[in-house]
């Protein structure tokens, strides 16, 4: 939708959200700018239905809202039959094969850490994909750290940290993104080792990614460093020529 210089996109799950919102801003803003002769901001929303009337907003994108009971943000292509495994993710990939035959028990939590475009991400939601075949009751949720802090920050605002809490802590499986992000952040590290404990506690499991290992994270409480290698720490490094030549 388009309205007062504000443009509203949305996206099918929060990692296509957060890509467009940190890689393409720019480029989607600059081409608005340049279409509509002013100066433009843009917010990209999760899989919301949007009502578009003649009278008030302008419909610059359509799109078809998925039917699904419950939104787990998983991205379609990132699944094992796409992942290539080689000498850098070989043993994070057998670790997830444990915790797929047994989510919660084997290797709980999991943490996976590497640099930018190791395939952590991919590695990750790959796990869910495949507890999902399994168990397609399971409630699964991928987010990046950085959507749990924002999402706790309005929840505060709006006075509903009793639904927050809800929306979190009753899931099957959490996927976790960028854990580093809660680095520094008092507030969020306490609602996140509340939700951990809630989690784990119910033998729920918990997928972490970060960029390095729980220990060199600076600004991390030790609770939740004790927590994060409670489980299993395996990193990715970057791929070798044979490896690049399969991807």
């Amino acid at each position: 939708s388009y309205q007062n210089n504000q443009a509203t996109l949305s996206c099918p799950n929060s990692y296509l959200a957060d890509i467009n919102r940190k890689r393409y801003y720019e480029i989607f803003k600059s081409a608005l700018d340049n279409q509509t002769k002013s100066d433009n901001t843009l917010t990209f929303i999760i899989q919301e239905i949007i009502t578009n009337d003649a009278t008030t907003s302008s419909p610059l994108f359509e799109y078809t809202p998925q039917k699904s009971h419950f939104t787990h943000n998983l991205h379609p292509q990132y699944t094992f039959e796409n992942l290539i495994v080689g000498n850098s993710n070989n043993f994070a990939y057998a670790a997830s094969q444990g915790i797929v035959k047994n989510p919660g028990l084997t290797y709980n939590p999991f943490f996976i850490w590497g640099g930018v475009g190791v395939g952590k991400t991919h590695l990750m939601q790959a796990i869910g994909h495949e507890i999902l075949k399994a168990n397609p009751n399971f409630k699964i949720k991928y987010f990046p750290a950085e959507t749990f802090g924002n999402e706790l920050i309005s929840a505060l605002k709006s006075k509903t940290m009793n639904q927050f809490k809800d929306k979190y802590r009753n899931l099957d499986c959490i996927l976790v993104d960028d854990i580093q992000f809660i680095a520094g952040k008092e507030y969020i590290q306490e609602e996140f080792f509340s939700t951990f404990n809630a989690l784990h506690m119910n033998g729920k499991q918990v997928i972490l990614t970060s960029d390095r290992k729980p220990s060199e994270i600076d600004h991390l409480e030790d609770r939740l460093v004790s927590r994060f290698m409670g489980g299993l720490t395996v990193d990715i490094q970057l791929p070798d020529f044979e490896m690049r030549t399969a991807i």
